[in-house]
C-alpha cells in the first residue's frame, strides 16, 4: 500500500495486549459482527496485524431511515507512519487515516485508520439493541 508504513511485529503486539474493551450493548454488537458483516475489511484489517475486533474507538451509532445500524466510524491504531492523503476502498467502505482521535501514550511513531458509516443491516439487529437506540 502506497503512503503507510507498519511496523508489523509493534501493532500486532499492541492488539495482543489490549483488553480495553467497551461492554455497551453497541459495541457489544460490533465486536461479536464484524467479521460476519465484513469479512474482506477483517481480512485487510488482519494483512496488517490489526484486530478487527478490537477497535481503538467507536462511534455512537444510530439508525437510518431504512432501520440500519450505522457507526459513522470505527477508528483502529497501527503503528508505524502515514501520508493523511491514504484512501482505501473495501466493500463500500471508505477509510482513511484519522484526524481526531482520544490521545494515545506511545513512544513509537503511530497512525489511526478510520472506516466510515459501517453499516449493519436492519435484519441482523435485535430487538434489545433496537429499543435501547430508540430510547
Amino acid at each position: 500500500m502506497d503512503n503507510i508504513e507498519i511496523d508489523m511485529g509493534k501493532t500486532k503486539k499492541i492488539y495482543k495486549n489490549y483488553e480495553d474493551f467497551c461492554t455497551c450493548l453497541y459495541c457489544e454488537f460490533y465486536y461479536s459482527n464484524i467479521k460476519k458483516y465484513y469479512p474482506n475489511l477483517c481480512k485487510f484489517l488482519e494483512e496488517i496485524n490489526v484486530d478487527p475486533v478490537k477497535p481503538f474507538e467507536l462511534s455512537l451509532p444510530y439508525l437510518d431511515d431504512l432501520g440500519n445500524l450505522v457507526f459513522p466510524f470505527a477508528q483502529y491504531l497501527v503503528i508505524g507512519k502515514a501520508d493523511y492523503e491514504f484512501t482505501y476502498y473495501i466493500e463500500n467502505l471508505s477509510i482513511n487515516i484519522a484526524s481526531s482521535y482520544p490521545k494515545v501514550n506511545l513512544s513509537s511513531d503511530y497512525f489511526v485508520l478510520e472506516i466510515a458509516n459501517v453499516i449493519f443491516d436492519n435484519k441482523s439487529l435485535n430487538r434489545e439493541l433496537i429499543e435501547d437506540l430508540i430510547d
